[in-house]
């Protein structure tokens, strides 16, 4: 299972793979037209569930309500969302299993907003215990970091990239948890800016480091 993927690569998928076919197993994130349905083992010793797609249509354009998960033994349920970007008829949106928790088991990730380079995306977790996928939230993008069992973000603002702000998280027990955040913003126009480094300790977020770069600085530092 391939884990890391930024928003770009998204993107790419969108616009060079080929759209998966209704009742195709998924074992990845990729471009899928429509799941009517669409299946994913959580893992080998789980049953294949079928994941359908609700769709709402108004306007020549559609969104996703909900997702309907249903297995020959579990109990029907149903995904429920909001926020999406509406799509075309014919339009793919990026949907499929990915290890978000980093325990061996398909969670789910659905973009939710395509726009580069600031894509969002919405992800549920597969709790074992109850054999049920749990949302976990919209969030942008994550890349994932399996070595360091991390998920970061990145959200990138103007003055060609040089105002941004990373996130990283670790995860515990199903539940997500900022461990440092990196934010660059423009002190004074056109060239300086400000970056700030705070990380957890203890239990909340501290501030480790704030420094005054010029526009080139930011500009090189900021990749």
């Amino acid at each position: 299972m391939t884990h890391n993927r930024s928003p770009e690569l998204f993107a790419i998928l969108l616009l060079c793979a080929c759209p998966v076919a209704a009742q195709e197993r998924l074992t990845e994130p990729g471009p899928v037209e429509d799941c009517q349905p669409c299946l994913i083992r959580p893992s080998p010793e789980t049953e294949i569930r079928k994941l359908t797609f609700i769709w709402k249509t108004a306007e020549g354009e559609r969104t996703i309500e909900s997702i309907k998960v249903s297995g020959e033994t579990t109990a029907e349920a149903a995904l429920s969302l909001a926020g999406m970007t509406p799509v075309g008829p014919k339009q793919q949106v990026v949907f499929g299993p990915t290890d978000i928790d980093f325990d061996g088991l398909a969670d789910l990730v659905l973009i939710t907003e395509q726009g580069m380079p600031n894509a969002t995306a919405l992800y549920w977790i597969f709790d074992r215990a109850s054999e049920t996928y749990r949302e976990l939230g919209q969030f942008p993008v994550f890349t994932l970091h399996p070595t360091t069992k991390t998920l970061s973000t990145f959200e990138r603002g103007g003055y060609g990239g040089r105002i941004y702000e990373k996130k990283e998280y670790t995860v515990n027990a199903g539940k997500l948890i900022l461990a440092k955040v990196e934010k660059q913003s423009l002190v004074r126009p056109p060239a300086t800016f400000r970056r700030t480094i705070s990380r957890r300790v203890g239990g909340r977020l501290q501030v480790s480091s704030r420094r005054i770069l010029s526009g080139k600085q930011a500009d090189i530092e900021s990749k």
